[in-house]
């Protein structure tokens, strides 16, 4: 079992990972918002989907239809600014479409004519989607009347799997490029902070009574985290923005909850980060810079790893650290 100084100063490190994760996040969530992020995404997953790469054919058809009209959202001043607007995603793409949403739209394009009944004629399928589907996308529709034999219900079905099927690769490209922006904001916020993960830990390790305060602090956040956690809706899963939403039974880490206590820490701790003042006392030599290059970028590969990562590895050590032996406690026989 690990030791109860070296327990502690992972848990202290954690901490401190976790509050940098928790503003990264901030700063992504800000960024996206501003760009428009998951518009841009569910737009490019469109247009591949579609084979529509403009976005001049069915893409501008399927975003004005009333059913998917209703999900955008109309840009702020700050977006529609002539620096912003052109990195921006386009007028009227929301930032996600319910799948059941989608299909019904589809279709309401493709069959003008609604059916008495819940089958319709395979002959007069392929002629609407003949007549109202791009050809390139024609075979991929084709396939899918095919396998529904003409029940309606049963196509909708099949083209809300197809939608679901392109959205999760888009949420893919999503991912990865919030993961880029998540390094690169953790390297800045590393530098900026002088939050070196090597000096951290040597510090922690060294210092008992800074290394017991952020595990306190540690454990109450988590605690105080689960305690506010709120189940979410898990059936229905297209029906919110799949990037934010968390799973039911899944306790998060509250942003407020983490800043408050890692701030109580560091008020009584001055310069657990952000001390520049090592930069005067220490000398500067070449294995100096290369030990604080390389602690920093440590910390933008840790702090890129994100807050429920963190806040999972706290959660599974808080409770070891709770059972064990008490820091400076003596043996018993």
């Amino acid at each position: 079992m690990l030791g109860s100084n070296m327990l502690e100063t992972m848990i202290g490190l954690a901490f401190v990972f976790l509050f940098l994760s928790t503003l990264v996040s901030a700063a992504n969530e800000i960024v996206a918002a501003i760009f428009g992020l998951r518009a841009q995404n569910l737009a490019k997953g469109l247009k591949n989907l579609l084979d529509d790469p403009q976005g001049i054919g069915l893409f501008k058809q399927l975003l004005a239809h009333p059913l998917i009209k209703g999900f955008s959202q109309e840009k702020n001043a700050l977006t529609k600014l002539p620096l912003i607007k052109n990195v921006t995603a386009p007028e009227g793409v929301p930032s996600y479409i319910p799948s059941r949403t989608f299909a019904m739209a589809l279709l309401d394009i493709i069959v003008v004519q609604k059916p008495a009944g819940p089958v319709l004629p395979l002959q007069n399928l392929y002629q609407a989607v003949q007549q109202r589907i791009p050809v390139s996308l024609q075979p991929a529709i084709r396939a899918l009347v095919d396998e529904s034999k003409g029940d309606m219900n049963r196509l909708k079905s099949l083209i809300e799997n197809w939608f679901n099927d392109a959205m999760d690769r888009a949420s893919g490209w999503y991912k990865r490029q919030v993961m880029f922006f998540s390094f690169v904001f953790a390297l800045l916020l590393a530098v900026a902070l002088n939050a070196d993960a090597l000096g951290l830990f040597q510090r922690l390790y060294n210092d008992s009574a800074l290394k017991q305060a952020l595990s306190q602090a540690a454990i109450t956040a988590v605690n105080q985290s689960n305690a506010v956690a709120t189940p979410t809706p898990s059936d229905e899963s297209q029906s919110v923005d799949p990037d934010t939403a968390a799973p039911a039974t899944q306790a998060v880490s509250s942003p407020d909850v983490v800043v408050n206590n890692f701030i109580q820490v560091s008020d009584s701790f001055p310069a657990l980060i952000g001390n520049w003042t090592e930069y005067n006392v220490q000398p500067r030599n070449s294995l100096w810079w290369v030990k604080k290059i390389l602690g920093l970028f440590l910390t933008a590969l840790a702090v890129s790893l994100g807050a429920p990562f963190w806040f999972d590895l706290l959660g599974k050590l808080t409770p070891i650290r709770a059972t064990g032996p008490k820091p400076g406690a003596k043996p018993t026989n």
